[in-house]
């Protein structure tokens, strides 16, 4: 796909809690390249989210090695997993930049295939758009049976099996 020069601030489909039908995963584009706050230099490795100090007995802190990390394109998360990144000092940040965009399951999901499926249409075509896990798009090919979603899919599938191959060649 081509990539954009002028990407506008992305937004984030906040909600307060996952609900008793909301399957408490959330879906995350990340686009670390769009955070230029180091030196006026574009950041593009993986963005990572400890997790938060907890205090232990005795007035002692513990910092947890645990971390979520993000690695550029989408992956999907536990709802855990994204209240913990929430309060990292930079999750606003990141979402007014365009680096980080939230975006929750259709509402009326009842359970969770862990696909586009779970989403709207229009979200579903910007999460394939920044996929990158060839494995994870045939899945949702055989889960998703809305109109354009299989020849997107099909159409990401080829340009990373071809970014692919260019890299081995070169």
């Amino acid at each position: 796909m081509p990539e954009d020069t002028n990407p506008q601030p992305a937004k984030s489909r906040k909600q307060s809690s996952p609900s008793a039908q909301n399957p408490a995963t959330v879906s995350i584009l990340c686009r670390p390249e769009l955070d230029k706050s180091v030196g006026g230099f574009p950041h593009t490795g993986v963005l990572r989210f400890p997790s938060p100090v907890r205090p232990e007995t005795e007035g002692r802190v513990s910092m947890s090695m645990a971390a979520t990390a993000l690695s550029p394109g989408h992956q999907i998360v536990t709802w855990e997993e994204y209240s913990q990144m929430q309060q990292n000092p930079f999750w606003e940040s990141f979402i007014k930049k365009g680096v980080i965009t939230v975006i929750l399951p259709r509402p009326d999901l009842e359970k969770s295939t862990r696909t586009t499926a779970d989403y709207n249409l229009e979200d579903a075509f910007d999460i394939i758009a920044q996929s990158q896990d060839v494995d994870w798009l045939r899945l949702c090919m055989n889960k998703d049976d809305r109109d354009g979603i299989v020849e997107l899919c099909q159409q990401q599938i080829g340009e990373i099996e071809e970014s692919l191959s260019n890299r081995e060649v070169a």
